[in-house]
């Protein structure tokens, strides 16, 4: 695909600023410079479905303008993701884009910075970045917050029976039952977000998809594909219902193209599925990386907590320490809290001296989501522990084996 150069009236003499983005303005060119980055098919699912018809924050991700052009491109997606019972509020990244004449001008971190004021002004606790390029986002407080997990099933160890359920093609959109149905699947599952995000999926028609049906025409779950590896694999994109019976329909199709294995990218240890593949053979890949890939932050510190309070005590009534009362001091580089708690229960207040404490950096995030064991957490950050603290991370963040779906950023 040939660049398009920038006019020659809109050099980079020209002034550049950062704004929102102005859906009747700037989205073609948005659509436009996607493409350049990656491909042309990108503009057209931007217009029909990535951008347009989703849960694209207008008012907090950021473009870069030079003229009349857009050059820059940091895309936010507003998203509710669960962390255990709770729900805290992501601005989730993704399709981050400078354009070729202007790379390697610091142009994108005017705009990186500009976003991230925007979502703490406008009201988020984390930021998750999607497929994040190596050694760049640590720079605005960003830290890998899982390890990819993928499973691999070959065809031959799939069920061969036929699926109970009657099947019925569907173009893939958006349905509210189907977000029922995967929100009610994945109530505590760490990680996922709560749907509906987007309304026509990240690549509207190139996916494939069932709805599986009760005898009285219900949509009792789904399934959403694609061919991929020349023909060689299945790749589960998106599904919910029962997970044997999903299973059913992969064997059934995966045999009619001749594959020879079906995929589930990023699919959280605790779903159901997960649980039915690994009663099965099956193989599983954790793809570890020091930099990229999936990463996190957190912007609010006081409002993440406030959120994740009755989850957290929750599981500390569950715990040994169920009794223990005292006030415990939270803090990363740029805030602090305290979490004061009494008779299993936990409010969030200012900060304040306590002898318990835990005082570290972005890897607070980790512990928040539960990306790994607490004290593995603490030890590889050499996060600061005082009094109790050592002992309330094992209870408060156990791990949670995060993971977020491909079909939602």
């Amino acid at each position: 695909m040939s660049v398009r150069p920038l006019s020659s009236a809109n050099r980079p003499e020209s002034t550049f600023t950062v704004v929102p983005p102005d859906k009747r303005a700037h989205a073609q060119q948005i659509f436009d410079l996607v493409a350049l980055q990656w491909r042309d098919d990108l503009g057209r699912h931007c217009r029909d479905g990535r951008i347009n018809y989703s849960h694209y924050d207008w008012n907090t991700s950021r473009v870069g303008v030079i003229g009349d052009n857009i050059v820059t491109h940091y895309g936010v997606y507003d998203t509710t993701i669960r962390v255990g019972s709770s729900r805290v509020r992501a601005a989730g990244v993704n399709l981050v884009v400078t354009h070729p004449d202007h790379r390697k001008q610091g142009l994108m971190p005017k705009t990186i910075w500009a976003s991230i004021e925007a979502m703490r002004s406008r009201g988020y606790d984390i930021s998750i970045v999607a497929n994040a390029v190596e050694s760049y986002y640590e720079r605005f407080g960003y830290v890998v917050a899982w390890p990819e997990v993928h499973y691999f099933v070959r065809t031959e160890d799939l069920p061969t029976e036929r699926p109970t359920a009657r099947l019925r093609t569907f173009n893939t959109r958006h349905r509210p039952i189907m977000a029922d149905l995967y929100n009610a699947e994945n109530a505590n599952v760490t990680g996922t977000a709560v749907r509906p995000t987007f309304l026509r999926t990240k690549e509207p028609g190139d996916l494939q998809g069932y709805l599986m049906l009760d005898h009285q025409s219900n949509i009792t779950g789904y399934i959403i594909y694609d061919v991929v590896s020349r023909g060689s694999a299945v790749w589960h994109y998106d599904s919910a219902g029962d997970p044997e019976e999903r299973l059913r329909i992969f064997g059934q199709i995966a045999r009619r193209l001749d594959a020879e294995e079906v995929r589930f990218n990023r699919l959280p240890f605790s779903t159901t599925l997960a649980s039915r593949l690994r009663l099965r053979s099956c193989y599983s890949e954790s793809k570890y990386v020091q930099s990229g890939g999936w990463m996190i932050q957190i912007i609010n510190l006081r409002t993440l907590f406030e959120k994740l309070a009755a989850e957290l005590s929750a599981r500390l009534a569950r715990s040994s320490m169920a009794r223990w009362s005292g006030d415990l001091r939270i803090s990363t580089r740029n805030e602090s809290i305290t979490l004061t708690i009494e008779s299993g229960h936990i409010t969030v207040g200012p900060s304040m001296d306590s002898e318990h404490s835990i005082e570290g950096g972005e890897e607070i995030a980790l512990l928040v989501m539960g990306t790994e064991a607490p004290h593995e957490t603490t030890t590889a950050a050499a996060t600061r522990l005082t009094g109790d603290a050592a002992c309330l991370i094992e209870v408060l963040f156990p791990s949670q084996s995060p993971q977020m779906g491909n079909a939602d950023l």
